[in-house]
């Protein structure tokens, strides 16, 4: 991407001399401040026109004041930011001497030199994570050096802001580096501090082995390794790394977070016990973080090393100081021991590890068996571009028998949902669960939770659990496309939801006209603003940017309401899609101050989450007009009790997972289908029809 110079412009106080480097999101310059005359290093992140700006301005300036705080002889400190109409900058202090990627360029790291490092960087972590605050993006490129080799941790809280809205992520890409990501990040579950700790670990195996554990060409592989594969030893890659080093580097790279180390102070010390050095840590550092509990089984920070079993290692003599030989005999048999209990449950773990990989290795030999072992009579045939309505999919019972038998007695059809959290998607789940369960087919679903690198994972943690068959309510596209054309390829049937135009890859769409599905709500709106408030309001729609069937029908509900009510006022776009990403939105233009009458929100979902930032916030149901798409039962009640929901449309709640599991068979039993099967919207609910129509 070409993004704007600003060498020889003014940034705030700053005049910028001459950009020294590129990351995804922003760039860094060498400026210079005539107030004090000093060089630094000025941090820009470009602001791009959406309506998320202000939500970005905001956040921003809460993690700069954060990162400011965060005041450590290895944190790089922060002098100053600040927010203009078109960036936002950092000021830094300006280091010479590179990063610590630059120094992993150049080839295996000497193993006192990759301890001295670490030991800075693992400091500056523990301060942070005693004050509350997580790095959430820890690699190479974010420890600087400088001119006297010394170690400074930076960005601290960027990857949270630049999270926060889809308009600052290109399309493909994950806040963090999935490279040093722990398995808990890449799931999208909740973290804690002992994330860094697993990143961590990932950059010392890439100090001392040259490498980082995992390496792939797709970032779906790369994600997948982390979440379920062993790593292999780092002494694999290099031999000069003594054994007790790298059952510190495993410890940390345990794919269950409690079985790492308590703190990043804790792992310090485990190294340097390991090279044979004397600590050089105040105790008091080794103090748990907050959400840490600590078992009082030994002051050493190995606890059951890798293994959380029996074998824990005894204090040396002196508490804080390891012998000079490095482990005592009696300690490193102990370390030897759990080693070997450790190697048969990782080896244990990484034979289903390794069935689960084979769908990303080329689809090799054990995935085209379990194809194959039960194919239909004959392959099923899609005929690309050709278009077909519900009723030209209904299955014989002939071909329902045919699909049992290409199951099986191990296959199942795999519902890949895009969210169980909404009402819409769970409701769907359960209805195909009870058609396939009429007919006898076995079903299981797996929650993509509006995650698209999350999807990835569930798609091939699927397949390795057997999947015949994928039903997929894809989150993004784009990111997903090379994990269903790999499923394509290797003769898994798929059929597609939550998009509007056919992939390239075989396989069988349901989709409806989101534009129309848009239209009707937004059009109730806009009658509704000309009767009620004199035609003009001022307009928030909600919307999920990163699915362009999605902006399709936030299109609609725009397009609709300007038709009855065009002197209308559209605030801006915002993220929505979710409760959870619409409350955020919400409250963050209320807390902004920004003044808005109605909300055109493209899922009921999201239009719970601003009605709960509403709530709140103390405005009354009447006060702010919202509609919606889906119909749920919520929503209806909702509209019903005029409890700020005024309309919503339904989209086949009955007749989606019908359509679902009726192309599921007939693709099993080898049919001849169109690509695509077109629904119709269901019927608009407003307070007249809401206690007595469907969904």
């Amino acid at each position: 991407m070409n993004r704007v110079n600003f060498t020889g412009e003014q940034i705030g106080p700053y005049i910028v001399r001459e950009r020294i480097g590129q990351g995804g999101m922003a760039d860094v310059y060498r400026a210079f401040q005539p107030s004090v005359k000093r060089e630094v290093a000025l941090k820009v992140i470009p602001l791009f026109a959406t309506g998320q700006q202000q939500e970005v301005q905001l956040r921003f300036k809460q993690e700069a004041e954060m990162i400011a705080s965060l005041e450590h002889p290895h944190i790089l400190p922060v002098f100053d930011y600040g927010i203009t109409d078109e960036v936002l900058y950092l000021a830094m202090r300006l280091l010479r001497g590179g990063t610590l990627r630059e120094l992993l360029l150049r080839g295996l790291m000497p193993i006192d030199q990759a301890a001295d490092l670490f030991g800075q960087v693992a400091l500056a972590l523990g301060h942070a994570h005693r004050r509350g605050v997580i790095h959430r993006d820890l690699k190479p490129s974010n420890v600087m050096i400088d001119t006297e080799q010394n170690a400074y941790l930076a960005d601290f809280g960027l990857a949270k802001v630049l999270g926060g809205s889809s308009q600052l992520t290109t399309t493909g890409s994950i806040i963090g580096t999935p490279a040093y990501m722990s398995p808990e990040q890449l799931r999208g579950d909740p973290i804690n501090h002992r994330s860094d700790i697993y990143s961590l670990g990932v950059i010392l195996y890439h100090m001392l082995a040259g490498r980082p554990p995992f390496e792939a060409l797709t970032t779906f592989s790369l994600i997948y390794q982390h979440v379920e594969k062993t790593p292999p030893p780092p002494r694999e890659f290099n031999p000069q790394i003594p054994p007790d080093v790298e059952l510190v580097i495993l410890r940390a790279l345990q794919k269950n977070p409690d079985e790492r180390f308590e703190s990043s102070e804790h792992m310090t010390e485990a190294l340097n016990i390991a090279l044979g050095r004397k600590t050089r840590l105040d105790p008091s550092l080794l103090q748990p973080t907050p959400d840490t509990v600590v078992l009082q089984t030994s002051s050493l920070p190995y606890r059951g090393a890798i293994d959380s079993g029996s074998g824990s290692i005894p204090p040396s003599s002196s508490g804080m100081t390891a012998p000079s030989g490095g482990l005592s005999g009696a300690t490193s048999q102990t370390v030897s021991n759990v080693a070997a209990r450790s190697k048969g449950r990782l080896q244990a773990r990484g034979l289903l590890a390794a069935l689960a990989l084979v769908v990303l290795g080329g689809l090799a030999a054990l995935i085209l068996i379990l194809t194959q072992s039960n194919p239909p009579l004959k392959p099923a045939e899609v005929l690309m571009g050709e278009t077909g309505t519900p009723e030209d999919v209904i299955p014989t019972e002939r071909e329902i028998g045919l699909a049992r038998q290409y199951l099986g007695s191990s296959g199942f059809i795999a519902f890949i949902v895009c969210n169980e959290g909404s009402e819409f998607f769970a409701g769907q789940a359960r209805r195909m669960a009870d058609i396939a369960a009429q007919w006898n087919l076995d079903f299981q679903r797996y929650d993509s939770r509006t995650d698209a690198n999350q999807q990835i994972i569930q798609i091939e943690r699927a397949r390795a659990d057997g999947a015949r068959l994928l039903v997929v309510c894809i989150v993004d596209a784009e990111i997903v496309s090379d994990t269903l054309s790999a499923a394509a390829k290797a003769g898994i049937p798929l059929i597609l939801q939550n998009i509007s135009d056919p992939p390239s890859y075989k396989g069988v769409l349901i989709t409806h006209d989101n534009y129309q599905l848009g239209q009707a709500p937004g059009r109730y709106a806009g009658q509704y603003v000309a009767e009620h408030m004199g035609g003009e309001a001022n307009v928030v729609i909600l919307d999920y940017p990163d699915l362009p069937a999605i902006v399709a029908r936030a299109n609609g509900l725009q397009d609709g309401l300007l038709e009855f009510a065009p002197d209308a006022h559209i605030v801006g776009r915002y993220l929505g899609g979710t409760s959870e990403f619409a409350e955020e939105s919400i409250r963050a233009l209320i807390e902004q101050d920004i003044h808005f009458d109605v909300i055109l929100s493209i899922n009921d979902a999201g239009a719970y989450g601003a009605i709960n930032a509403l709530s709140a916030a103390g405005f009354s149901p009447d006060s702010v007009v919202i509609t919606g798409v889906d119909a749920e039962v919520l929503a209806r009640r909702y509209i019903a009790d005029g409890y700020f929901m005024r309309a919503s449309v339904g989209v086949g709640q009955d007749e989606i997972p019908q359509v679902a599991l009726n192309l599921a068979v007939k693709l099993m039993a080898g049919a001849t289908l169109p690509q695509v099967i077109y629904t119709e919207p269901g019927d608009l609910i407003t307070a007249e029809n809401a206690n007595s129509a469907g969904s």
